[in-house]
């Protein structure tokens, strides 16, 4: 009966919220964060490491007492689940700025005045980092099977265009 109103429960957060949710599985070890804009990403929180600070900023007592500034880390290379060698590889190469000598990218977030959000924020910041990397980069299509006089006359309405936009400028030659 508890496991029915738990899976309920879980149901109506997700049906209910746009904002990212928690998923909590029947074992501690088994939770994952996953995003209603993301929903194929999930990141196992056994896997990455959550460690909470003092935030910056104005705000009183509140910002000296407590540890609301949320970092996630993990290591890219050894992220099976953020997936194929090729997603990693791309990841690494985007968030280059965010990658420290150890090869972890470390993620932060203090944007709000609670743990919870800030934490949540954090890992959607993650999901939507994944999300980029995977996706693959098109190829360029060049162009093919132009002639002499195609090229020609390209080069051609491109000075004509130069000139008509150079003669806008407003300055005159003498």
């Amino acid at each position: 009966k508890d496991a029915m109103n738990n899976s309920r429960r879980i149901f109506r957060l997700i049906s209910r919220n746009t904002s990212p949710v928690f998923f909590r599985g029947w074992q501690q070890s088994c939770r994952t964060f996953a995003s209603t804009r993301n929903k194929s990403i999930s990141i196992p929180e056994d896997r990455v490491s959550i460690s909470y600070t003092t935030s910056q900023g104005p705000g009183g007592q509140n910002v000296n007492k407590l540890h609301t500034c949320a970092e996630v880390r993990f290591h890219v290379q050894s992220a099976d689940w953020v997936g194929s060698l090729e997603a990693r590889q791309r990841l690494s190469e985007q968030q280059k700025g965010r990658i420290n000598k150890q090869g972890e990218i470390i993620v932060t977030c203090q944007e709000h005045r609670t743990q919870k959000k800030n934490r949540s924020t954090c890992l959607s910041k993650v999901i939507d980092m994944i999300a980029e990397a995977r996706v693959e980069p098109k190829e360029r299509a060049l162009y093919q099977g132009l002639s002499e006089r195609g090229k020609e006359k390209r080069k051609n309405d491109k000075r004509n265009r130069s000139k008509v936009k150079s003669s806008r400028s407003g300055k005159v030659e003498w």
